[in-house]
């Protein structure tokens, strides 16, 4: 078979082709330039609005982390009614743990503060190395102080307390008094409620050196995981260690996987809700009960901004 080589006919048939079809287009595009303009500008939009709400719940997750990573959040709690130092030294040495601080957890009275006023009480030993307070106004509390407290500081502002003013607990079998050193947040804290709705006028939390209050019982240490290490293999550690302790992991700690999971929340919320604030809100508020008085005036939804 011979093949023959397209000669210059053909040649300018193709050239002629593809320039009639280049003018069309751009006659095409001139009688309907709005149009197209239209589609571009709906094509950037829809751009610009997903990218913006997925940053949105990328940025919530990672200050979430951040927060987390900052106040060195614990892997495991380990309670229970009174734990022993033996018990103590068994979850220190276990296999995968990396790090262990001990305290006291109790809920007290507030005698100064009104009828039916409650707070969490944390009783660290030593230095804060695991569940960190973040402080928020004043000084740190140190190891040896026996007379200062930290305080929860939603919970100051709804009693009008200020750091150097004087908290009674009903603590011990007996009335103490504490001065305020600071205000602070707590990773374990993020909603701070004794029933479903936060209400700071009648629960907060307040954080105590052990040395204040030598005599009372351990009742949770807090565990750091090495990395690397399995939980799984760690837990089943810790709950041999301890046979009479409840052991929770980060993931079934109610505050905390809360606060993980609004990011998620929000990621889904992008995908199906009209992107306006009223539908925003009403679907926050129904979702989680605290939400109408974390967000009572409702949450906005930003516009895209270069």
């Amino acid at each position: 078979m011979v093949s023959r080589e397209p000669g210059p006919k053909a040649t300018v048939t193709e050239t002629r082709s593809g320039s009639m079809l280049t003018r069309k287009l751009l006659r095409d595009l001139r009688e309907n330039k709005m149009q197209f303009l239209a589609m571009i500008l709906l094509c950037l939009l829809g751009t610009f609005v997903f990218a913006g709400l997925d940053g949105t719940w990328r940025l919530m997750d990672l200050t979430v982390e951040t927060y987390f990573e900052e106040c060195n959040l614990a892997d495991f709690w380990v309670s229970a009614s009174s734990i022993s130092r033996q018990e103590i030294s068994r979850i220190r040495h276990a296999p995968g743990v990396a790090a262990v601080q001990c305290r006291t957890s109790v809920t007290v009275e507030l005698e100064n503060m009104g009828d039916g006023v409650e707070a969490a009480l944390e009783i660290y030993e030593g230095d804060f190395e695991l569940n960190k307070p973040y402080l928020r106004s004043g000084s740190m509390l140190s190891a040896s102080d026996t007379k200062g407290c930290l305080i929860e500081e939603q919970f100051a502002e709804a009693h009008g307390l200020d750091i150097g003013d004087t908290v009674t607990l009903d603590l011990a079998g007996g009335q103490m008094h504490f001065l305020i050193r600071g205000t602070a947040l707590s990773p374990e804290y993020i909603i701070t409620s004794k029933e479903i709705v936060p209400d700071p006028t009648h629960y907060g939390f307040l954080f105590l050196s052990h040395a204040a209050v030598p005599d009372m019982p351990y009742t949770s240490v807090l565990v750091k995981l090495e990395e690397g290490a399995d939980a799984n293999t760690v837990r089943m550690a810790l709950e041999e260690a301890v046979p009479s302790a409840i052991v929770i992991s980060t993931g079934s700690h109610y505050n905390i996987s809360m606060a993980r999971n609004y990011a998620v929340m929000f990621r889904g919320m992008t995908y199906v809700l009209p992107l306006t604030d009223r539908d925003f809100s009403r679907a926050l508020w129904k979702s989680a009960t605290e939400c109408p008085v974390v967000f009572p005036g409702g949450v906005g939804v930003v516009p895209w901004m270069v």
